[in-house]
This record gives C-alpha cells, structure tokens and sequence, in this order.
C-alpha cells in the first residue's frame, strides 16, 4: 500500500482522478492510499482517509474485534448472547451476537474510519452478493473525525454498553417503536424521503438464526 499526503486548502472540495477513478475531496488534509490489484482479481482503489491526531495509525478488523470483546461482549453474555459466524459467501456485519432472536452487530470501515454498530433484529437485504444487516431500537454510525482509532470506537461502544441493558431490559416495545419509525417517508426533507425509499426498497423480510442457516444451505440470498 502506498501512502502520499494530500494538503487541502480548509472548505474545497477537489476531484482527484487516477487510473479512471475518480474520488471527491472535501476535508482539509488527507491521505491517498491506493491498494493495488491484488490475488482475487479486484480492480485497484483509491481510499482518501483523514489522519488522526495520534498518527495515522489505522485499526484493522483484529483489533475492531478485541475492542468489542472488552467492551461489548461483558454486557451482552448474561443475556444469553452468542458469537455467530457468518456462512461463506454473504455480506454481514464482521461482529454478530444472537439471543432469543436478538442481535447485535458491529463493523467499523478502517479506509473511512467509520463505525456501524446496532441492536435489533436480522434482516435480508439485497446487495451484490447475499448480505444480513441489523436494524432496531440501538444503532450508531459515526465516522471518526481525528482521535486515534482505537480511542474512538472504545468511546463509541462504550456509550452503547451503558444504554444495553436498558434497551434489552424493554426491547420488545422500543423495537416496534423503532421500525414503525424508520419506515415513516413523512420526513419534511425531500433528500430523506427519497433515501427512506431506496432503503425500503432494497430492505428484504426479518429472518431468525435457523432460516438464516438455510439459506446459507442452499446457497441463496
């Protein structure tokens, strides 16, 4: 992987375009890193990702993963929550717990420095390959905008720790509450409305551990 700075006057936003890609521009400093094509066949890509204060210094998913070990999972055990592993060949969240029907899921975006973190229930949802999200009443998505990584997400799961057992304490009733919500278009923005539309369109039914499993089986999304 290679590595160039990008010095950016504050506020302008530049197109940058290399081997036909092309990637918009808009923070004040950046770094370009641009992976080349590698064993599987991907075509190359250009990944812009702002330094953080403490160095560039990038978490990768090993290290997203102990983090949700120490802060997460101590809460989730003694609600019965269990590591679920994806089957082969399907997009998910890279941490996913179950219980009774309940998941959390967690992946963090090392390029974008970006955390997608929630509690609810496990839903298709039509992508390029088969692919699993979580949706419901406890969910973050942040990108980190300068503190060192693994500060960040410690920070960011933390604050979900706290609210967990409350959320599982009565997550029947927030569940409902947060569905029917989300499905509301009624947003008086139009850029809302119209991306709550894309989303139900492309959003699939709910589906429990076991149909999950079977459709791992038949090799169907």
């Amino acid at each position: 992987m290679v590595v160039l700075p990008l010095p950016m006057s504050a506020g302008i936003c530049e197109r940058y375009v290399s081997r036909g890609i092309a990637a918009q521009v808009t923070n004040a400093t950046l770094a370009l890193y641009f992976t080349p094509c590698g064993a599987r066949g991907e075509r190359s890509r250009l990944h812009f990702r702002k330094p953080s204060a403490a160095g560039d210094v990038m978490m990768r998913e090993p290290e997203f993963v102990a983090l949700v070990d120490e802060v997460i999972v101590p809460v989730l055990e003694p609600y019965g929550f269990q590591r679920v592993t994806k089957p082969d060949g399907w997009i998910a969240p890279e941490v996913l717990l179950e219980s009774s029907n309940r998941w959390f899921g967690a992946s963090w975006d090392w390029r974008d420095r970006f955390l997608d973190a929630g509690l609810g229930r496990l839903f298709l949802f039509r992508d390029v390959l088969p692919r699993v999200i979580v949706r419901g009443p406890l969910s973050v998505a942040r990108t980190n905008d300068g503190e060192a990584d693994a500060d960040f997400v410690r920070k960011v799961l933390g604050r979900m720790a706290n609210r967990l057992p409350e959320v599982l304490g009565r997550f029947d009733e927030l569940y409902q509450g947060s569905i029917t919500e989300y499905e509301s278009t009624a947003s008086p923005k139009k850029a809302v409305r119209k991306s709550g539309r894309e989303y139900l369109k492309f959003l699939g039914p709910e589906i429990t551990l076991e149909k999950w499993r079977q459709l791992a089986g038949r090799g169907t999304g």
